[in-house]
């Protein structure tokens, strides 16, 4: 166990060495990653690989490792909140040292079956996307429907989400990407939506999201899910603009699950929650 130790060791002093380092804001940025609301959990290197630990049945032995190499994670993190700049890809590649580490610790028989885990989870997550997309157009071709929108108008929406989907995903690899960058998208595309509508057809949309926010308010109340997002928050769907309803069947959203899947600030400056 002491080699192991040794080593992982090393492993995080390169790390720190090499400059993968994130300032505060970006570490509080991947802190936030793959969290909704105003929830606030720990930071995945501080849980090398997550709940594995207990399926893949490790020795004591195997688990003072583990604890060590968590430890280990938390120093590195401080080490990282001295720093003032990072990039996503810095922040990536100490994931991959961590999970590198972790796999360390394993058997060959344990390593083996954390890939056959790992696999079974990224199937049923792909299963629950494509059933979501699923849902998404079906409401969507319902919302198409009931506006009586043409083939032409549909084709247009339809070009215009693949346009939006590739400018949010640009805004994601940027370093500097700011709130007020995600508004401008937001609104640019609803103004391009509203465009292609008739008067008729937007004052008809108008109805549907008002019908549509008032469903979602007696479910909410239903559920006591406490206050709402103020009025111009990113994650409200009161500010998405009626054309939503027909352009994502959703709206609370006028952007693909991709990009900002969880409408959060932290998940998308991260690149979490994909």
């Amino acid at each position: 166990m002491e080699g192991r130790e040794i080593v992982m060791k090393l492993s995080f002093r390169h790390i720190v060495a090499a400059g993968l380092v994130v300032g505060i804001a970006g570490l509080s940025a991947v802190d936030a990653g793959g969290r909704r609301g105003g929830h606030r959990g720990g930071h995945k290197v501080d849980r090398p690989e997550g709940g594995f630990r207990a399926v893949l049945n490790l020795s004591e032995d195997q688990q003072a490792e583990t604890r060590a190499l968590r430890q280990q994670g938390r120093a590195a993190i401080e080490a990282l909140r001295s720093s003032g700049e990072a990039t996503r890809e810095q922040v990536k590649a100490l994931h991959e040292q961590l999970r590198e580490a972790f796999k360390e610790i394993l058997t060959d028989d344990q390593r083996a079956q954390l890939e056959e885990i790992k696999a079974e989870r990224l199937a049923a997550r792909e299963m629950r996307q494509a059933q979501r997309q699923a849902k998404k157009q079906e409401a969507r071709e319902e919302r198409a429907a009931a506006l009586g929108l043409s083939d032409d108008q549909r084709a247009q929406l339809e070009a215009l989400r693949e346009q939006h989907r590739a400018e949010m995903e640009e805004l994601r690899g940027s370093e500097d990407v700011t709130r007020e960058d995600i508004r401008a998208l937001r609104a640019s595309h609803r103004e391009a939506a509203r465009a292609i509508l008739t008067e008729e057809q937007l004052a008809l949309a108008a109805e549907l999201r008002a019908e549509r926010k008032a469903e979602s308010n007696h479910r909410g109340h239903k559920r006591h899910r406490g206050p709402k997002p103020a009025d111009g928050d990113d994650r409200a769907g009161g500010d998405s603009g009626e054309e939503s309803i027909i352009i994502d069947g959703d709206a609370a959203r006028t952007t693909p699950a991709t990009a900002v899947q969880s409408a959060s600030w932290g998940a998308l400056k991260s690149g979490q929650r994909r």
